[in-house]
């Protein structure tokens, strides 16, 4: 498994106090032999001398050779405006024009690296233009190579730089009482007003059986307090999708064929509750199995196309039945559930989905956050990669992730 992006965005190099700007761009290039373009992440740096980027080194992650491509003076930057709502692709795209004319199309990962790039240039020729030299930027956009910096809106910023689905909420917020009122009884006992959340699996449960999930480890169930803890967005977003009645229609579809098993009251002993938590939770006993002969084939599946279609409620059942994660999907480019999420599959793909909100015929809307969240609650790796090397948030920024999915990925890098 590769490192993860953020690892891979530190400088290759010590600072240098004679570089502007510097950070990891996408460079688009006309494959040989086709009319069709290849999207390829490469080391850009702007010093006082010019523009330059590093070529790939081998095929691997760190930059090879120094390759100029034009100096300050001589260049123009240009902002490619995003014409239609399909053409992800083009989104945080600029260019730069060369005296050649040969134009370098390159995508930044998120909107202040955007405005950092396209801004830095053009105050760089201006400075060349005026004073005859290159001067320092006075801001801190020359910082862009830390990975604590991509999409971030700088140090005022509410969410401190993360994303507006990584912000934190309150108890007293509106989504947490939305949750609240939603969910009016433990998912486990039925005791009123459960105010104690597990966010892998989307059901609140009251504080005594919330020992009891504490007790299975979070490899089983992640569980905090709406009341005392402060959630992600993200989170509340996950938890107003699913929520008791929903995941009980998963968790609990066969217990009435469970020999021996009731589901327990506010009153029942803690030693049955416990017997009947770790049942329904460690060992998913209650969970109806379709009995195919390839089960575990079959779960993946479903799984990996729920992710494609944004269904968190398909997302959820497929967990509930073990779906791996992890499993690469090799007709697709080796992608896993998390990458199909976040872009729809692989483009020209006829069972692609649109990531920017076509449901794929599912007649329900897309809610392609809220299971990239399900699906990392639940052991899915942002570094996972397919076989071209892309990292989940590489795939979202090259291959039609949403601005939305983009700033969720880039804040949850660091995190």
């Amino acid at each position: 498994v590769g490192r993860p992006l953020s690892e891979a965005a530190a400088p290759p190099r010590p600072a240098d106090p004679d570089i502007l700007l510097e950070s990891w761009l996408y460079k688009r290039s006309k494959k040989r032999m086709s009319q069709q373009h290849a999207w390829n992440r490469r080391w850009f740096v702007l010093d006082r001398e010019g523009v330059y980027y590093r070529s790939a080194k081998d095929g691997g992650e760190k930059p090879g050779e120094r390759v100029h491509v034009c100096s300050v003076l001589l260049c123009t930057v240009r902002e490619v405006a995003e014409t239609s709502r399909d053409n992800h692709r083009l989104r945080f795209c600029f260019e730069i024009i060369t005296p050649n004319n040969r134009p370098y199309m390159l995508q930044a990962r998120g909107p202040r690296e955007y405005r950092a790039w396209v801004g830095t240039i053009r105050d760089a020729i201006g400075n060349e233009l005026a004073n005859g030299h290159v001067s320092k930027p006075t801001n801190d956009l020359h910082v862009l190579a830390s990975p604590h910096s991509f999409d971030s809106e700088g140090p005022s910023s509410p969410d401190n730089g993360r994303g507006k689905a990584e912000s934190k909420v309150g108890r007293n917020s509106a989504p947490i009482r939305a949750i609240l009122e939603a969910n009016g009884t433990c998912a486990d006992c039925g005791a009123a007003a459960p105010d104690w959340a597990s966010l892998n699996i989307g059901v609140l449960v009251c504080i005594e059986c919330s020992g009891v999930h504490r007790s299975l480890g979070v490899h089983v169930s992640k569980v905090r307090s709406l009341t005392l803890d402060r959630l992600s967005v993200a989170e509340c977003r996950v938890l107003r999708e699913l929520g008791n009645a929903p995941m009980n229609a998963i968790l609990e579809a066969g217990l009435g064929a469970a020999e021996g098993w009731s589901k327990p009251g506010p009153d029942t002993s803690r030693a049955r509750k416990e017997a009947y938590i770790q049942a329904k939770y460690r060992w998913r006993g209650f969970v109806a199995r379709h009995g195919d002969a390839d089960e575990q084939g079959s779960v993946d599946h479903e799984l990996y196309e729920a992710a494609r279609r944004g269904d968190v409620a398909g997302v959820a059942a497929a967990l509930a039945r073990d779906g791996d994660v992890g499993r690469a999907n090799p007709e697709e480019g080796g992608m896993t559930a998390l990458h199909v999420c976040v872009t729809g599959g692989p483009r020209g793909h006829p069972a692609r989905c649109d990531a920017g909100g076509d449901d794929g015929g599912s007649g329900t809307a897309p809610r392609r956050l809220e299971c990239a969240e399900l699906l990392l609650q639940n052991g899915a790796r942002m570094d996972a990669k397919d076989k071209d090397q892309h990292t989940v948030l590489d795939c979202a920024v090259c291959h039609g992730g949403s601005q939305e999915i983009v700033e969720f990925l880039a804040a949850r890098i660091d995190l």
